[in-house]
């Protein structure tokens, strides 16, 4: 039935730009039937009606009189041969206002001057993404479409990567490969000047400029495609997503770009084929089914509802935002009945969501955390907090792995392991991916929506350090110039791929992105905040501010922070604040009061962090003092700080152990329930070694006395490579960083005995 659907769904959506004469018509969904006297009161008629989608003008004969029917929305459409069945456009007025946000959050990530040093974790990784575009992308290959859909002759380059097939095979993903560069380019350019990047985004935007059509439509691929394959959604929003960055880069051209292709959208003929699947209680039962088989095809409603929504929610909070971004959001693709069940804590509503479970429905949740900004309506914050809960406590793999993928279903807790990178796309029922880059990355940028909210919440990066350590480092790997698609947990790594994929698209987006989760700012007291600690510097313009409490001015003007450490590959952090010159700060230089706020991780050993405090021009040390850190918060230091001071601390990583609880069963009764993941502190480890066939996992024997629940009875430390463990009695094993495995066999959820 649902594949009849679709295939009804697919007819209906290509007939709307042929002939007149051909068109859709819902099947039972009739709300009402009434006499009008000609056609255009029964489109002014649906108007007027809540709920109605569409009409059919039913012209009459003899004695029978001209009659309306009113029709809500249906999953079953027919296709007739009547041009008086048509869809209504529901935004009939355009409100071109510029958006007033009902709030802004309490944090902003740091914009720029965050630079990454040496050969840390994150600033390998930041490189190695600057390696990758460098490699990948062209911009004759990133225009050819655009070029040919404007009707260029003699186009240079070549159709590449998903722009030449992808999931939408044979048609292409048209124009996507452009808007992944502009990410994650664009991204990098925010915190380092690269001049071929600046060159190449250059470019791109006066070549996208040059084939945008009178109308103000910029896609790659043909206006009367728009609502076709996955155009509208992944496209539009990869697109709109590098536009921004683009900006956000000191590229102003790329704004009104963006502000003419929503224009076109929002009074688009094709509007009304975007509309969300029927459900609730507007649209009749809850589309939530008990389904006991994995034996169904989704089709990609799915984009239509999560990717097809962000795009408008992040150009509204945009300079060029508009009220009519918000209002296209509300009206067309907002879905109350799925905010409603979330808001619940309805696991359906996660993983049997109608039609299409994936982890891209964390990207809706952005796009809804959006629209609590914009608005203030608490549905969407209790929707999206809903979701965080159910999220993370159901569908979060060990070390912040994404534990949900489409086209197969993931019941809550289930924690496949049963994928390998030997068969990552394998369609048996059998198998099922997880730790797709997408959705980590989406998980990454809810929870930095999350913690802006709500900044004494420790928990949120906590999670998005652990889940880029994880799940995002660990997919670029050095010197590869491309990315795995899936940070799969079991035997052997995928393969690498640079063919701008869904999952390179998001993974460079966010390693661009990367300085911006180390500092944070709080604008309304000048305060810092550090959230990740990894060795870099943040030039930080901090604004004077008047205190109502003491009277008098807090100093301003140009603040460096430095942080040296090791970390996650050793636990001593140092952070330098060094203040303004009194011809930077045009006062006399002197101490400045306001808020350094120091995450606390709650991973640590013991129950507190001793945190010493310095004033680095005072070589007797006498004003130096200690103060302690509770495990799982923010230490808030407040004071008035010298022109230079050093900061120490010491995070002493505990050992975590997770016993395995998911669904996949081991050829061996009972041993399923004997695998056990480590991480120390935020990182996973992974077991390294030979692999057991029979088994379909590796084994390791603990020496008597010992308990698997305590690793420190059996794993020694290898000099000279942190992180690094050798096994006791297990000469052929070694414990390492799961982002450092490459292409040997491993285990995350190896075998443990006594």
């Amino acid at each position: 039935a649902i594949f009849f659907f679709l295939q009804l769904l697919l007819a209906a959506t290509q007939a709307a730009f042929l002939p007149p004469q051909l068109n859709t018509r819902c099947v039972n969904a009739t709300l009402r039937t009434v006499a009008v006297a000609a056609e255009p009161a029964c489109a002014a008629l649906c108007m007027e009606t809540a709920g109605c989608v569409s009409y059919n003008f039913l012209a009459g004969g003899h004695a029978a009189p001209q009659r309306c029917e009113l029709n809500r929305y249906s999953m079953q459409y027919a296709l007739v041969s009547d041009p008086h069945s048509c869809y209504v456009f529901r935004l009939p007025q355009m409100n071109r206002t510029q958006v007033q946000p009902a709030f802004s959050y309490a944090l902003l990530p740091a914009q720029h001057s965050v630079t990454l040093l040496g050969s840390s974790v994150l600033a390998t990784a930041f490189a190695e993404n600057i390696a990758y575009l460098t490699a990948t992308y062209h911009v004759d290959d990133m225009l050819y479409w655009f070029r040919t859909r404007a009707g260029h002759s003699h186009v240079p380059g070549q159709s590449f990567g998903w722009d030449n097939g992808g999931p939408d095979r044979p048609y292409g993903l048209r124009g996507s490969v452009a808007g992944t560069f502009l990410m994650g380019a664009a991204g990098v350019l925010r915190w380092t000047e690269h001049t071929a990047f600046r060159q190449q985004v250059r470019e791109l935007l006066q070549g996208i400029n040059s084939t945008m059509a009178p109308n103000g439509f910029v896609m790659a691929f043909p206006q009367n495609e728009s609502h076709m394959h996955e155009n509208p959604d992944y496209v539009t929003a990869w697109v709109v997503h590098g536009l921004l960055a683009a900006a956000a880069a000191g590229h102003a051209e790329a704004l009104p770009l963006l502000r003419a292709h929503l224009d076109w959208f929002a009074t688009s003929d094709a509007v009304p084929l975007f509309l969300p699947p029927a459900g609730g209680t507007d649209y009749g039962p809850s589309p939530f089914v008990d389904r006991h088989s994995a034996q169904f095809d989704h089709g990609h409603t799915i984009y239509l509802i999560y990717q097809g929504i962000i795009h408008h929610t992040a150009v509204a909070l945009s300079a060029v935002g508009l009220q009519q971004d918000v209002d296209v959001a509300t009206r067309l693709y907002q879905e109350t009945w799925w905010l409603q069940q979330l808001a619940a804590r309805n696991l359906s509503a996660i993983w049997q969501r109608h039609f299409f479970p994936h982890n891209y429905e964390i990207t809706a949740l952005e796009a809804y955390m959006d629209l609590y900004q914009l608005t203030g309506n608490r549905l969407y914050l209790d929707a999206v907090d809903g979701f965080y809960e159910m999220f993370r406590d159901n569908w979060l793999h060990v070390g912040g792995i994404v534990a949900i993928k489409e086209w197969k279903l993931y019941p809550p807790k289930s924690y496949y392991l049963d994928c390998t990178g030997e068969n990552p796309h394998d369609p048996s029922d059998a198998v099922h991916s997880v730790g797709e880059l997408c959705g980590q990355a989406f998980w990454i940028l809810l929870c930095q929506r999350l913690h802006r909210l709500r900044p004494t919440q420790q928990e949120y990066t906590e999670h998005i350090e652990e889940t880029l350590l994880n799940g995002v480092v660990s997919q670029i790997p050095p010197g590869s110039n491309g990315f795995r698609q899936f940070a799969l947990l079991h035997k052997v790594k995928m393969n690498i791929s640079n063919i701008a994929t869904c999952c390179e698209g998001q993974g460079t987006r966010l390693l661009g992105r990367l300085p911006e989760f180390v500092y944070s700012v709080m604008p309304s007291n000048g305060s810092v905040f550090l959230n990740l600690y990894t060795a870099s510097n943040f030039t930080w313009q901090r604004q004077q501010h008047i205190s109502p409490a003491r009277h008098h001015g807090q100093q301003g003007g140009i603040w460096r922070i430095g942080v040296s450490t090791l970390w996650p590959l050793d636990g001593e952090v140092q952070v330098e604040l060094a203040g303004p010159t009194a011809a930077e700060a045009g006062v006399a230089a002197g101490a400045a009061n306001f808020t350094v706020a120091l995450r606390m991780p709650s991973w640590v050993v013991g129950t507190e962090i001793n945190v010493t405090i310095s004033d680095a021009s005072d070589p007797t040390g006498a004003g130096t003092e200690s103060v302690r850190g509770l495990p799982g918060t923010y230490l808030y230091l407040t004071r008035a700080w010298p022109s230079r001071t050093l900061i120490s601390f010491t995070l002493s990583a505990a050992w975590r152990v997770t016993p395995y609880v998911g669904r996949t069963e081991l050829p061996v009764p009972g041993l399923s329930r004997l695998r056990y993941a480590l991480r120390r502190g935020p990182v996973l480890l992974a077991l390294t070694g030979p692999w057991d066939p029979s088994l379909q996992c590796m084994q390791l024997h603990l020496p008597p006395g010992t308990t698997p629940m305590a690793p420190d009875q059996w794993l020694v430390g290898i000099p000279n490579h942190p992180l690094h463990f050798a096994v006791k009695g297990n000469p052929d094993f070694i414990f390492k960083p799961y982002f450092q495995v490459q292409e040997e066999f491993f285990e995350v959820y190896p075998v443990i005995t006594q």
